[in-house]
């Protein structure tokens, strides 16, 4: 759907082979990646080459366990969830300067400094943000802060004073930066360092760069609905559908 409305956005098709209106492109494109040779070169660090993709991999999706889904739905549920998730996000950046350094190539190594100067430098204020939240809530139990917001879409920390406005906003701008969407997606800088920190990577090792990319993209979206937008309640009803059901 990116691709396609992405592509309208620029005046242009998209993908439109495979599958109704090029649908399937992405899923055609996921088997090409497994086929394709695994090459490591031959000036890489092999073992720091091999964990780059993997520590990018985990801290992306390592935040799940902490991301409540719903009342009582998530994998870890303690006082201190907001803090553990917070910590496992930032590994992300381990990954991408490893996978820079190891690769051997000027190149990969000025696009990992590059990304990983961004990543950190948006990391600040958007933890910062956080904190403001924390403040307000007085506890770093994700449930119990969702919780907090339960009722009408007015009761949203969105909407609970002008500070907290404003911060949701400033999260938003820090979370769509680090990242990397656009109009903030300078960090691999294509144009002038190839690809960026992973210009030596294929196949599969390329795509965990791809879906940790992604799989940030939803844990960031998840943290902002549970800290400004009610979590797992619609806002349009006074209580959560699936509460009504004694889940």
């Amino acid at each position: 759907l990116e691709r396609k409305v992405s592509a309208r956005i620029h005046d242009r098709l998209g993908p439109t082979r495979v599958g109704p209106f090029g649908l399937l492109q992405t899923l055609a494109d996921g088997i090409k990646l497994l086929a394709k040779e695994d090459f490591i070169p031959p000036q890489a660090d092999q073992l720091l080459f091999r964990m780059g993709p993997y520590l990018a991999f985990l801290g992306a999706f390592l935040p799940f366990v902490a991301l409540p889904f719903g009342n009582g739905l998530a994998s870890i549920e303690t006082g201190a969830s907001l803090f553990l998730l917070l910590a496992l996000m930032s590994l992300e950046v381990f990954g991408v300067i490893l996978a820079g350094y190891a690769s051997g190539n000027k190149w990969s190594l000025f696009g990992a400094i590059r990304e990983s100067a961004q990543m950190v430098s948006y990391e600040v204020p958007r933890t910062l943000c956080v904190v403001i939240v924390l403040m307000v809530a007085g506890t770093m139990n994700l449930a119990d802060i969702a919780r907090q917001q339960t009722g009408l879409f007015w009761n949203w920390f969105l909407f609970r004073d002008p500070f907290l406005f404003i911060t949701f906003w400033v999260f938003f701008t820090c979370g769509v930066a680090g990242c990397k969407r656009a109009p903030f997606d300078l960090a691999e800088a294509e144009s002038e360092l190839v690809a960026g920190f992973h210009t030596e990577y294929s196949g599969l090792r390329w795509s965990l760069f791809f879906m940790a990319e992604y799989g940030s993209m939803f844990v960031i979206s998840g943290v902002a609905c549970v800290l400004f937008l009610g979590g797992w309640q619609t806002g349009l009803l006074p209580a959560d559908p699936v509460e009504w059901f004694g889940f």
